[in-house]
């Protein structure tokens, strides 16, 4: 009899222990632990909710995306999970690097309140208004019109324009609603061809509305537009970038119908985002070449409007050829920063210089959209 009473009470002894255990482990936070935040994600692609695709197609075209992307050695990782977005978010909010989130459709209600309850201040406007050059990058439905689901009620909270306006500080800014009767034709545009290869004409049903862009905002690649060229009303894909902060990328923003967009959106990324940025870490020397300050007219070919290119250039090289006859120095350049930097050299310097464009003004001594109606470097100069 002692020893049954022994072995029940080594039972009970050993049965509590385990529970204390157990309790005490949940107590100190390391019970069903979440899954670590790794901040060396440069790419997050969210499939947790989707509009305008199925969740199927949105993950086909995510592994899609993660794929090309790490054969790039760019570091990709797919969740479902909006509570993981957020704490990403915070984690690289700052961190000195570019990383991007990309949407299919719906905006997790974890990084921006629903209803618009936080028009300032929200984690997603943090993450881009640093000079990371963050971007958000999103396919299919409205950018921000609709919130994720509530996984309570299963209810979706429509945010209407008011997401958008919020994170661009534009309270005019209003992305067309239209239908399939009146979609709009997409023609790639040069930077399209080269940068996204993988990119076709398509019709789109929510371009954005290149002259609505007010503040720093400014469209920095038009991959496609309803011209084919920057010089257009309508524009999806675009890369859309706040001065010298973050992004909005719009890509195929229209119902699925199995377009490239995993394909489409690595390519950006791939070929522009963080090529781009891996180019402005470099030393200065290396990307902006010496300014000849003696040069008395400058030709830039960077950009043209009603000529080709390659008639601009030939133009370009019959005015220099001419001027260098008469003793006077040209030069042909296609880099706007080169031009910005000669202008600044050769203001009030006391001699006459001239500067020869074809249809376009460099957004480096003119900022896009009239954001600087006075002091800008073209006035001044």
């Amino acid at each position: 009899m002692k020893s049954q009473v022994i072995k029940q009470k080594g039972f009970v002894f050993l049965w509590i222990t385990v529970i204390i255990t157990v309790f005490g482990l949940q107590g100190l936070g390391y019970a069903q632990a979440p899954n670590p935040i790794q901040q060396s994600i440069d790419v997050l692609i969210f499939t947790g909710d989707t509009s305008w695709i199925s969740q199927q197609d949105a993950i086909a075209e995510a592994e899609t995306t993660k794929n090309l992307l790490q054969s790039a050695d760019i570091t990709a990782e797919i969740t479902e999970d909006e509570d993981y977005v957020k704490q990403w978010m915070l984690q690289t909010t700052s961190n000195g690097s570019v990383n991007v989130l990309i949407l299919y459709g719906t905006m997790p209600t974890t990084i921006y309140p629903p209803g618009n309850t936080m028009p300032d201040g929200s984690v997603v406007e943090n993450w881009i208004e640093t000079t990371d050059g963050n971007t958000i990058l999103n396919h299919t439905d409205y950018i921000g019109f609709s919130s994720s689901h509530n996984t309570n009620t299963g209810r979706r909270i429509v945010n209407y324009f008011g997401m958008l306006r919020n994170l661009m500080d534009n309270p005019n800014i209003y992305i067309p609603i239209l239908n399939s009767s009146n979609y709009i034709q997409m023609i790639v545009t040069s930077d399209g061809s080269t940068l996204t290869p993988s990119l076709v004409n398509f019709e789109t049903a929510r371009p954005i509305p290149l002259g609505q862009l007010q503040g720093n905002w400014f469209a920095e690649k038009i991959l496609a537009s309803n011209t084919g060229d920057a010089h257009a009303d309508w524009a999806d894909p675009v890369v859309l970038r706040d001065g010298d902060r973050g992004r909005i990328a719009i890509v195929h923003q229209t119902v699925f119908e199995d377009e490239p967009i995993g394909e489409v959106a690595a390519e950006i990324m791939i070929n522009y985002l963080f090529t781009e940025a891996a180019e402005e870490t470099l030393p200065e020397t290396t990307t902006v070449p010496l300014i000849d300050a003696t040069l008395d007219v400058l030709i830039y070919t960077g950009d043209v409007y009603w000529l080709s290119h390659a008639d601009a250039k030939i133009e370009a090289e019959k005015t220099k050829n001419r001027l260098q006859s008469a003793d006077i120095h040209a030069e042909i350049i296609e880099d706007e920063n080169y031009v910005k930097q000669w202008m600044l050299e050769t203001t009030s310097n006391g001699s006459v210089n001239v500067l020869i464009l074809y249809g376009t003004m460099p957004a480096t001594i003119y900022p896009s959209g009239n954001t600087m109606p006075d002091g800008s470097v073209a006035e001044i100069g």
